[in-house]
C-alpha cells in the first residue's frame, strides 16, 4: 500500500520517489471510466467510459447428459417433491437466462453434512465462474418482514405457507 516507485522528472532530470498510487493517478495513459462500473452480461461492445464487471460464463456451452445432476436436484435437494423441483428449475433458468437482473430470492439449502448441497452449489458456481462465491462462515443479517420485525427471519421450506 505504501510502496514507492522511482521516477525521473522529465523537465529537471531529477530522480524522485513517489507513491505508486500517485504515479498511477497522474499517468496520462491511465484508463478512466467516467461512466462507472457496471455489471452488463452479454454486452461486449459497450460504452468505452463504462467498465463492464461481467467477465463471461465459467464454462462453455456443450451438449451432454445431465441426468445425474437433474436426479440429484430432484431426489436429493427437493426430496422428490415435484413442486420443489419445478421451483428450483425455474430459479436456475431465470439465473441463466437473465444474468443481468438481480435475483429476487436466494435458495437456502439446509441439511446434514454430506447430504449433497455442495455438489449442487459447486456445479452452479462453476457455471457462473468469477461471478460466484460462497458463504463458508455463519453470518447474521437484518431482515424487515411484512410484520415489521427487524431482527430475525423465519426460514421455511420452498412452497410452504
Amino acid at each position: 500500500m505504501n510502496a514507492r516507485t522511482m521516477v525521473t522528472d522529465t523537465a529537471s532530470g531529477q530522480v524522485k520517489w513517489l507513491a505508486n498510487a500517485d504515479v498511477w493517478l497522474n499517468n496520462p495513459q491511465r484508463r478512466t471510466y467516467k461512466g462507472g462500473l457496471r455489471f452488463l452480461p452479454g454486452v461486449h461492445d459497450g460504452q468505452s467510459d463504462v467498465y463492464n464487471l461481467w467477465t463471461g460464463w465459467g464454462v462453455d456451452p456443450q451438449s451432454g447428459d445431465w441426468s445425474k445432476m437433474k436426479a440429484h436436484i430432484k431426489d436429493i435437494l427437493c426430496s422428490g417433491i415435484p413442486e420443489y423441483f419445478e421451483y428450483v428449475m425455474n430459479w436456475l433458468a431465470r439465473a441463466v437466462q437473465k444474468p443481468s437482473e438481480a435475483g429476487e430470492v436466494s435458495l437456502v439449502l439446509r441439511g446434514a453434512r454430506g447430504a449433497g448441497k455442495g455438489v449442487f452449489a459447486r456445479a452452479i458456481g462453476a457455471l457462473f465462474g468469477a461471478h460466484s462465491g460462497d458463504c463458508d462462515r455463519p453470518f447474521r443479517s437484518k431482515v424487515i418482514t411484512d410484520s415489521g420485525d427487524r431482527d430475525h427471519a423465519v426460514t421455511r421450506p420452498i412452497g410452504s405457507a
